[in-house]
């Protein structure tokens, strides 16, 4: 028997010969895995890269505009500060807010009916004489009209 290959079957056993060594490289020491943790330290970087650009550009977007967010705790928590409220008397307030619905428990100290409303209201009966003091100490001086000379 005459083994005589042609040209073509020569290319292809070069070929597969050429794919599997390429393929074998990834299993080589110092090869393919310097190849690949240059890829991810790149893709590393250009992730870092974006997400600094996002976080720069939302902080000066936030500085721009300071008034645009509303913290209504932050409100409350500040207007209890300036009153000198007591922490029993803060509680009270928010438990009044919650069961009243409102958006921001910081309405408490601008509708004196609200605390009125919540010292008629059977699940307040116990701090009712803690509800009423709250309103004299909020709204002291508020209703009464101005005396004429």
């Amino acid at each position: 028997m005459n083994a005589s290959f042609s040209f073509t079957d020569q290319f292809h056993c070069l070929i597969g010969q050429v794919r599997l060594d390429w393929f074998g490289r990834g299993f080589r020491h110092g090869t393919s895995t310097d190849h690949q943790s240059g890829v991810l330290i790149l893709i590393g970087t250009l992730l870092f890269a974006i997400g600094a650009i996002w976080f720069l550009s939302w902080l000066k977007e936030r500085k721009q505009k300071p008034g645009r967010e509303f913290h209504p705790r932050k409100l409350f928590w500040e207007l209890c500060l300036a009153h000198q409220l007591r922490w029993k008397d803060r509680l009270l307030l928010r438990r009044v807010a919650s069961q009243q619905k409102l958006s921001s428990p910081g309405l408490l100290f601008l509708h004196p009916e609200c605390l009125k409303k919540a010292a008629n209201n059977h699940r307040f009966r116990k701090n009712r004489l803690q509800l009423k003091t709250l309103q004299t100490m909020l709204f002291e001086g508020l209703e009464q009209k101005p005396s004429s000379s």
